[in-house]
């Protein structure tokens, strides 16, 4: 479920012209009163569970499900396809996938039905984005009619500007679609009232894991050298009490860590028994603070040592329900060292969907 592709704009038409082209309109009727959708602040982005809801934002018409979407994705998807998957009327999964050719219709219903099951969702949302209107509603069309023993409350398609239901025969959706601004919504204001971010695209995400900038690169590397040759003389469990300090002490601290300690501490993580000391301390209950520590840390550090701090940011994303950072931090990972072992074991944890639940369960089985 890899990121976004941004596409360049276009003129969208109307629905009627893929309905007359597929010959058949999808199974149900739109539900545009869908009642008591509920979001909250653990939700994963990109393929996503929603556990031990805190805040609940209720979501009463399409405008309100496109306004929710960039909150629970990370950010406002463009050429993707995005399906809510609902279980009693709550969200429990966000899934989104770059926008793929109506030929692959078949694969991607196939894998929203697998998530379907495994989580017990009982009833979808399918939403399009692309600027490319007939492609887009094409597959639109193919996935309601081979997703048909779901059931499917709404089909959308929007250009990012309007959107139309593929579903609707009621006058409230005119062939021209519905103008709507995502960012202006009320439910976004409470997304942004309940903690939850969005950034522009997931550019921005990816730039988020891409390292320090050019000019700070010879500087940083050299201070990573010089704390290797200094941790190298001190024993494994100095070194994991250290690991332990510097955590405990970075997630004390209002202030970024300084470049000394994150080098100190990506050096650190390059033994995988002292990076796991690190794992070991991450929680639910802390683990935003342990994201904007390794965060930091991954935004200062260099070749050879970028692997570890990048696959424990990305763990402390799954945690907190940032699948889309979860993910941006996986691929950087495996483009830089395919073999690593942590950045597989989290891309098997991001294809299987699983809920950071499953971590709150083995940190209470294994204090």
């Amino acid at each position: 479920m890899c990121g976004g592709v941004a596409g360049c704009r276009g003129e969208a038409s109307s629905p009627e012209a893929i309905r007359a082209s597929t010959g058949r309109r999808p199974p149900g009727n739109a539900i545009h009163r869908f009642g008591s959708f509920r979001t909250n602040g653990r939700a994963v982005r990109n393929v996503s569970v929603m556990t031990a809801a805190s805040t609940r934002i209720r979501l009463s018409r399409p405008a309100d499900v496109l306004g929710m979407v960039p909150y629970l994705v990370g950010f406002h998807p463009d050429e993707s396809i995005v399906a809510l998957l609902l279980k009693s009327g709550t969200v429990v999964l966000t899934m989104r996938v770059n926008m793929p050719p109506p030929e692959e219709a078949t694969k991607l219903a196939a894998d929203i039905a697998a998530l379907c099951d495994q989580h017990g969702a009982d009833a979808l949302v399918i939403i399009g984005y692309s600027v490319h209107a007939e492609p887009s509603r094409e597959l639109l069309m193919a996935l309601a009619n081979q997703l048909h023993s779901y059931a499917l409350k709404d089909l959308l398609y929007t250009d990012g500007h309007r959107w139309w239901s593929l579903m609707c025969t009621a006058t409230c959706c005119p062939p021209d679609g519905q103008p709507y601004d995502p960012s202006s919504s009320s439910v976004a204001a409470e997304a942004v009232y309940a903690g939850l971010g969005v950034r522009a695209d997931r550019r921005a995400l990816e730039s988020e894991v891409s390292g320090p900038p050019d000019e700070d690169r010879d500087g940083l590397h050299r201070l990573a050298q010089q704390e290797s040759v200094t941790l190298h003389r001190s024993n494994l469990p100095a070194r994991c009490a250290l690991m332990r300090t510097l955590v405990e002490s970075g997630l004390a601290s209002a202030d970024p860590v300084d470049d000394s300690t994150c080098a100190r501490m990506a050096v650190l993580a390059t033994d995988v028994r002292v990076r796991d000391v690190a794992w070991s301390m991450i929680s639910w209950e802390q683990g935003e603070h342990h994201l904007r520590l390794w965060a930091r840390v991954v935004s200062r550090i260099t070749a050879p040592f970028e692997a570890a701090p990048l696959c424990l940011m990305g763990f402390c994303a799954w945690v907190c329900g940032h699948g889309a950072m979860m993910n941006c931090c996986i691929e950087r990972v495996l483009e830089i060292d395919p073999t690593y072992s942590m950045g597989q074991l989290l891309d098997k944890i991001s294809r299987a969907a699983l809920p950071p639940t499953v971590w709150d369960e083995f940190v209470v089985k294994c204090p």
